[in-house]
């Protein structure tokens, strides 16, 4: 049951009881008691009826004002409704509004985290060549220090000697670097060959080569010349080696027998050393001369044990 309806019935009840107490008389007094309360209800004042019709009257009215003040009420509570609506209204409008900026802001925080992201890996990309070219640099610098101070060799003149079954070249070797050549040896082979026909058909009729053989000699100081030499004896002329013949292998044994009676004799020599930095370093000589008159040395009249070497190739 509402308020309302609780307060009319409580006021209709109060004033069904007070009309009701208001009419009521003891039934077993006796009649002197109703003259005394006659003769003493000449003294008080007449006490109004009890009217229905002015109770309904009074009910209604307490009704209306009921009514009006559960409006007023009512009233209220709608307008305090309606203004905490408007307020969720505005708080969900403006947290609406401060999302989307809240998202505009994080999607312009990840596109300048995207960009930085990018501009970083370009810098390091461009650092990382920049070592690259620096480190390149660097090594060409060393290199080039190297190269201008390492030693370098080159063989100025070269003579050979036969002398029974042994053959020697010595080489005047000269070095054009900024620094001492160590480590200096010389390795390679000794060629005799038997060459026949005229100048301009010269052919190969026997040859025979020796296996390799290695020497080792003196340093040669920065900027000076140094003298390198290399031996072939009978050892290096072994049966293994072979002869060959008009371009056919011929029978073992007759490797110094060729050597007797060549003409023309071969160095296919290596100078070999190393710099003041450890690098090894070397380089190809090839040296013939004529030790008998044919076709490639006209000019040789006699047989020659020594002379002067002329260099073929360098490496």
């Amino acid at each position: 049951m509402s308020i309302s309806r609780w307060i009319i019935a409580v006021a209709l009840g109060l004033t069904l009881v007070t009309s009701g107490t208001a009419q009521e008389q003891p039934a077993t007094e006796d009649q002197p008691r109703q003259e005394d309360s006659a003769t003493d209800g000449q003294d008080r004042p007449e006490q109004p009826e009890f009217d229905p019709v002015q109770a309904v009257i009074a009910l209604e009215a307490i009704e209306a004002a009921i009514n009006k003040l559960k409006s007023e009420v009512d009233q209220n509570e709608t307008n305090r409704a309606r203004e905490n609506a408007a307020r969720d209204l505005d708080a969900q409008e403006g947290m609406a509004w401060w999302a989307e900026l809240m998202f505009y802001a994080t999607a312009g925080t990840v596109i300048l985290t995207f960009a930085a992201l990018i501009a970083i890996i370009r810098t390091l990309h461009h650092t990382r060549r920049a070592a690259d070219t620096a480190e390149r640099m660097a090594d060409d610098t060393r290199a080039i220090g190297r190269a201008q101070v390492r030693a370098y060799l080159h063989c100025k003149s070269a003579k050979f000697e036969i002398k029974s079954d042994l053959s020697r070249a010595v080489l005047e070797v000269s070095n054009t670097g900024q620094s001492p050549a160590k480590d200096v040896s010389l390795s390679g082979t000794c060629v005799f060959e038997k060459v026949g026909g005229i100048p301009v058909m010269p052919r190969v009729l026997e040859n025979a080569s020796s296996v390799n053989a290695e020497w080792s000699n003196d340093p040669i100081s920065a900027q000076g010349d140094g003298v390198c030499e290399i031996f072939f004896d009978a050892a290096h002329f072994s049966e293994s080696v072979g002869a060959v013949y008009m371009g056919f292998e011929g029978e073992k044994g007759n490797v110094l027998a060729i050597a007797k009676t060549a003409n023309v004799i071969e160095f296919s020599l290596v100078v070999s050393w190393s710099d003041v930095f450890g690098d090894n370093h070397s380089e190809r000589i090839v040296l013939r001369a004529g030790i008998a008159k044919g076709p490639f040395y006209p000019a040789v009249k006699s047989r020659r044990t020594s002379g002067e070497l002329i260099l073929q190739a360098e490496d």
